[in-house]
C-alpha cells in the first residue's frame, strides 16, 4: 500500500524504472493520484512523462 512517505519520496526522487514496472492496478493507482496534481504547464509535464517513457 501507498504511504504519504511514499508519495513524497516519489515526487522528489522519480524512479522511472520502479513505475514502469508497477503490475496495471498499482500503475492505475497511482496514475489515479497524479491526476489530482495540479501543474503550470501541463504540456510539459506529459513531455517530461513520456521521455520517460511513462505514458499510455
Amino acid at each position: 500500500a501507498l504511504s504519504g512517505f511514499d508519495v513524497r519520496q516519489a515526487v522528489a526522487e522519480p524512479d522511472a524504472a520502479r513505475l514502469a514496472a508497477l503490475v496495471p492496478e498499482a500503475a492505475a493507482a497511482v496514475r489515479e493520484i497524479l491526476l489530482t496534481v495540479e501543474v503550470d504547464d501541463p504540456a510539459a509535464i506529459v513531455a517530461g512523462l513520456a521521455g520517460l517513457g511513462l505514458t499510455r
